[in-house]
């Protein structure tokens, strides 16, 4: 399954993630997304992919979205 982290999280712990992987950026609309992919594929991640529209493009297609847990 998919796992969040804030783009300042993969900011300072870039080098934990496996390159090969398959990673998306979203952002709300898409904009910063697309800057982060960027940066990724220029550290050498391979196969990084940013979801058209964002966050509010995935809602607006009616795909999934839960909630997790507020502890």
């Amino acid at each position: 399954g998919a796992v969040w982290f804030p783009w300042s999280a993969w900011q300072t712990r870039v080098t934990e993630r496996a390159k090969g992987k398959t990673y998306l950026r979203r952002g709300g609309g898409g904009t910063r997304a697309g800057k982060a992919a960027t940066q990724l594929i220029a550290s050498g991640f391979t196969n990084v992919r940013v979801v058209d529209g964002g966050f509010r493009g995935w809602k607006a297609a009616g795909l999934p979205t839960e909630k997790s847990p507020v502890s």
